[in-house]
């Protein structure tokens, strides 16, 4: 089922059906380098900044990211583990939670947020790039930009399309020269930090805004990968140790993310330009030798839009359609391509982000939990075939109740509590001094609902025996 290509790649056509054991042939050790290529990306040098634009100093940021980033990454080494151990995508994963149809309406969303995420990645890849432009004497229009962008689309999606292995060895060639180009960026950087900020915020306004960046970066960025981590946990192969595979992963995400957002938030804060990577850099490293630099993250975007792509067409499948996988990555990458070219003619696009994050929680809150909930407290580590292909004939079914209810209520108690330009109200700018704690409420209320009413309804079910190969993570 494969289309054979002059360079002796194959277009992958693997689905979100059953991945067989031959299919499965990664590694643990592979997830280190998956989701640390999704932090050596110009978003994250990018958006590290955050927290110096909302007034905190460059101390208050490292203690969020120490401290926050420890929970977001061991939720993402979770849920990459759950895939491997299924060997099902994220939203097959979520049928004996929410039933095949209820899995299928989250799928839907997680299509959009996923051409979403490309989108976005992109863009922070453009304020690379337009540098660049500038630089080498093209002339800096808006159509200069959008022939580079449509370029960097391009590439992203023709990596994509040969699927797991070729993205696991591209991820471990760019990860690795990108550390080097941000070590020196570093090295270049570091001397000029400002620990501590010119005009502090004080008392509840500080307490405020260090659990809003909390929520937004310091545990937020991770757990906002969680709904693709199954896809890539399920190609490791079944032999490979289950505790590896978590801690690789929990690598990748913590200490990666941490190094280079907190680059990022160190250059922010002695003024160069906060969500804007051609700036910072040039900042750092002075016209022309900025150059190099600014081409390796560039093209090291494409080391996280990798990832949303990939899994695009298999929330598609999952939500129902018949296309295939290959189809659902080029769709991923046309719906969110109307995101960078709106920044590009948007000179406040990267404002937006910070809002970007915060919305991408709220729907992830209340399914992370109940889907953790249910497979590691109430299956004990366990689904049977049917339970993920053939839910019609287990106590699932095709609307999960429990699982429906609990996720209407985590998502509706969380509204009061979210902190965005779109979605405000008195009580968090007032009461809370902008503390957005709708992640956190969320998913609180929904795992509280969801785990007597779900531990019930499948009480007396039978117990699915685990697949050939199984281990348990302790």
């Amino acid at each position: 089922m494969s289309e054979q290509h002059a360079a002796g790649l194959e277009i992958d056509h693997t689905d979100a059906g059953e991945l067989s054991d031959a299919a499965r042939t990664g590694k643990a050790s592979d997830m280190f380098w998956v989701w640390g290529g999704v932090n050596v990306a110009v978003t994250n040098l990018a958006v590290g900044g955050l927290g110096i634009v909302v007034g905190l100093s460059l101390l208050d940021v490292l203690v969020v990211y120490l401290i926050g980033g420890v929970i977001g990454a061991a939720l993402m080494g979770l849920s990459v583990v759950k895939g491997k151990l299924t060997g099902a995508a994220v939203m097959v994963n979520a049928r004996p939670s929410f039933g095949s149809s209820g899995a299928a309406l989250i799928a839907v969303i997680l299509f959009f947020m996923s051409a979403g995420w490309f989108g976005i990645n992109s863009y922070f890849g453009m304020t690379a790039a337009r540098s660049i432009i500038g630089q080498i004497g093209l002339p800096e229009t808006d159509a200069t930009e959008l022939v580079v962008l449509i370029v960097i689309v391009a590439a992203q999606i023709a990596i994509t399309l040969f699927g797991f292995k070729l993205i696991r060895s591209y991820e471990r060639l760019a990860v690795r020269v990108l550390l080097v180009a941000l070590v020196i960026l570093a090295a270049l950087a570091i001397p000029d930090f400002k620990w501590h900020a010119d005009k502090p915020l004080q008392g509840a306004d500080h307490v405020g805004m260090m659990i809003f960046l909390f929520t937004a970066l310091g545990a937020g960025w991770a757990i906002s990968w969680t709904p693709w981590a199954h896809d890539f946990g399920r190609f490791v192969a079944r032999t490979e140790s289950d505790r590896k595979t978590f801690w690789s992963t929990f690598a990748g995400m913590y200490v990666v993310n941490l190094c280079v957002m907190m680059l990022g938030a160190g250059v922010a804060s002695y003024g160069a330009s906060a969500l804007d990577v051609g700036a910072m850099v040039t900042q750092v490293t002075g016209d022309g030798w900025s150059i190099p630099f600014l081409l390796v993250l560039t093209l090291g975007l494409i080391t996280a839009n990798v990832v949303p792509l990939f899994s695009g067409g298999f929330a598609l499948q999952s939500a129902g359609f018949k296309l295939p996988r290959v189809t659902g990555t080029v769709l991923t990458g046309i719906v969110g391509l109307p995101v960078p070219i709106i920044g590009i003619f948007d000179d406040n696009f990267a404002n937006v982000f910070d809002q970007w994050m915060l919305a991408l929680l709220v729907w992830i809150a209340p399914w992370l939990t109940i889907t953790l909930i249910d497979f590691y407290v109430i299956a004990k580590r366990r689904y049977s075939r049917a339970q993920l292909y053939e839910t019609w004939t287990t106590p699932s079914g095709k609307l999960f109740a429990p699982g429906l209810v609990a996720y209407a209520a985590g998502l509706l108690v969380s509204l009061p509590f979210i902190n965005t330009q779109l979605w405000s109200n008195s009580f968090v700018s007032d009461t809370l001094h902008g503390a957005d704690l709708s992640f956190w409420i969320g998913g609180l209320v929904a795992g509280t609902i969801y785990y007597p009413l779900a531990k019930a309804r499948k009480s007396g079910a039978p117990v699915a025996e685990a697949a050939a190969g199984e281990r348990q993570l302790a």
